[in-house]
Formats: C-alpha cells, sequence, structure tokens
C-alpha cells in the first residue's frame, strides 16, 4: 500500500472531477472542466496524468504536459510536470511529500524510458507556482530570474517596422515549423515553437482569446518572428515570442501591434514575462517597457535526461515566456 494508504494508477475517463476538485482546492483561481481538459488534450496514448485514489476519491495528482524541447540544437520529446496535489486526507505535510515521490515514480515509469520521452523535468518558483513545490528526487537547477516587462506610455515605434507585415497565424501553422528551423539557434535551452505546440497550447482555449501573428519581411514569405497575445479590459498580455534576431524591425512591429490590441480593448497595460533573451528586453526597453520586478527563486527539477546531456548544461540560457512559465495559467 503506497503512503497514506492510497492506491497510485494511471488517470482514466471518469476522474476528470476529481481530479478537479483536487486541483481547485490547492489553487487561487478556479479551474473550470473545459480549460483542464484543453489543457490536457487526450491522446492516443492517454493523458500524462497519475492519480492517488483514497476511499473511492481521488486524493493526489501528477500531471504533465508532452513537449519537444532543445539543447544545444538537439531536440528531444520531454514532458513538463504541469500540476500535483495531496490533499490533508492523506495525513501530515510528510506523508503528502511521501506519497507525491511514490506517484512520481510511477509518472516517470508509465511515461517516460528511452523509447518514449527522454527528458522529463518540473519548473516552479514562487511566483510561478502558485503554492505547489518542487516534486522530491532528481537535480535542481537554480535558474536566474525571469524579466516581467510592463509598457503604459506608448513610445513610437522606429519607422524600419514599415519594412515588416504581420499576418494572423492559423491553429496548425507549418509556417511556424520553418520559422523555428532558422532561427532555433537564439534559443539553445528552449521548448519548440512548432506548429504542434503552438495548435495545442494556443489555439481554442475555452475561456480566453489568444491573438498570434507571424512578421514577414515586405516582400518575403519567410517568416521571421511569431507571437501570441491575450487581451482582456485591463492588459495586453505577451504569451509567447520567438523571433530572428537579425531583424529587430520585425520586434519593432510585434511592438505596435501590442500597442493596437491593447487600444482596441480599451487596456492600459501591456506585459510580457521574459527570461533568456536578453536582446528581447534591450529592444522593448527602448520602446517604452520596462521591469515590474521579476520572478525569483526559480529552479528546474530534472528527473530524466539523455545520456548525452548534464544537468548542468541546463543554467542561464534557459529561454521562458508566460507559455513556459504557466501551462494551467498559474500567474495572473
Amino acid at each position: 500500500m503506497s503512503p497514506g494508504g492510497a492506491e497510485i494508477r494511471v488517470a482514466r475517463a471518469g476522474d476528470e472531477n476529481g481530479i478537479i476538485e483536487g486541483l481547485n482546492r490547492c489553487r487561487s483561481r478556479p479551474l473550470s472542466l473545459e480549460e483542464w481538459s484543453w489543457s490536457y488534450p487526450p491522446s492516443a496514448t492517454g493523458r500524462p496524468i497519475v492519480v492517488a485514489v483514497k476511499d473511492g476519491r481521488i486524493v493526489a495528482h501528477v500531471g504533465g504536459v508532452i513537449s519537444a524541447f532543445q539543447i544545444d540544437r538537439r531536440t528531444v520529446p520531454a514532458l513538463a510536470v504541469a500540476d500535483e496535489f495531496a490533499l490533508a486526507e492523506v495525513g501530515g505535510n510528510g506523508e503528502q511529500n511521501r506519497l507525491l515521490a511514490e506517484m512520481l515514480k510511477a509518472w516517470v515509469s508509465e511515461f517516460g524510458g528511452a523509447d518514449r520521452i527522454r527528458m522529463i523535468y518540473q519548473l516552479v518558483g514562487d511566483d510561478a507556482g502558485g503554492g505547489f513545490s518542487p516534486l522530491a528526487g532528481g537535480h535542481r537547477v537554480a535558474l536566474p530570474p525571469v524579466d516581467v516587462l510592463a509598457r503604459k506610455v506608448a513610445v513610437s515605434s522606429p519607422v524600419r517596422r514599415l519594412a515588416f507585415r504581420a499576418e494572423p497565424a492559423r491553429d496548425w501553422e507549418p509556417r511556424l515549423d520553418n520559422l523555428w528551423r532558422r532561427i532555433a539557434r537564439f534559443y539553445p535551452f528552449a521548448a519548440v515553437r512548432d506548429a504542434e505546440m503552438s495548435l495545442h497550447r494556443h489555439a481554442g482555449h475555452p475561456e480566453t482569446r489568444r491573438h498570434r501573428f507571424l512578421v514577414f519581411p515586405r516582400f518575403s514569405r519567410h517568416a521571421v518572428a511569431w507571437a501570441v497575445f491575450e487581451t482582456n479590459a485591463s492588459r495586453c498580455r505577451w504569451v509567447d515570442l520567438v523571433w530572428d534576431h537579425d531583424e529587430p524591425g520585425a520586434l519593432d512591429l510585434l511592438a505596435h501591434l501590442s500597442r493596437r490590441l491593447a487600444s482596441q480593448v480599451g487596456a492600459m497595460n501591456e506585459r510580457i514575462v521574459l527570461g533568456g533573451d536578453a536582446d528581447a528586453r534591450a529592444r522593448l526597453e527602448a520602446l517604452g517597457f520596462r521591469s515590474e520586478g521579476a520572478l525569483e527563486d526559480l529552479s528546474l527539477t530534472v528527473f530524466s535526461l539523455p545520456q548525452m546531456l548534464r544537468p548542468a548544461d541546463l543554467d542561464s540560457r534557459f529561454y521562458a515566456t508566460q507559455t513556459d512559465l504557466d501551462p494551467l495559467r498559474r500567474i495572473g
């Protein structure tokens, strides 16, 4: 019997309501069934989730997001811990931690393996985790602070933005694959931004509207930047960004689009969470963005890694946007 007297098993159909009930007891913002289903889309191999059941109730949970990850131009299939909880019914903190450790072993065993997922990790921080803490085990690597930049007063965009044009990106966007292949060198340690990732992480969100754009030189069909925004009455938030660092005018145009989107909804604030891209930060600061602080105490815990890589390789080169830090919208 596992710690707390609970049965550990892979999640199955019908567990959704119990999982959401448990998550909402540990979260500051309620999670709906629609948003949970969007965050954990079904697949041929099932959702990467394990649960612990006690007296017919789900009392603990570990769930992840499957993606591709790039380290020094090498791409590996990866699985990131997205959410976990263990309720007080399990016992004290010691019992809860022991149960989560057992569940993590079961989770890695079920969904990991050299022939499938090559890298398994968890990203947490005091500002990113919303009360979630690192799971036991693995190798923990401290990461530099991630900047939070905001703009309340518009700055005139340089005329060089006029040399570029923007097009709305589609749900399935193969042009993003081509863009990533050309600019991957600027992101030595990052989740791969390709058509599949964009489809699963940015298309069809049930509660918020996401605006996705590809940017091209005016007379070219080869994209040089991609960005995702969310808007509401209070702000325009940059959810994701990748760009060709040799084309600063593309970022100028995206900043111009951000201001236009904010104006359309009456928002007075534009905000971006950005780590591991000093060039983007400098360019955005020149366009009027200012620091609102940083996400501190960010760390990466690696539970499984290809043999040719070392945890020490996962250092200040880590690229982070809202998408990386917030698989289930933990940051407000």
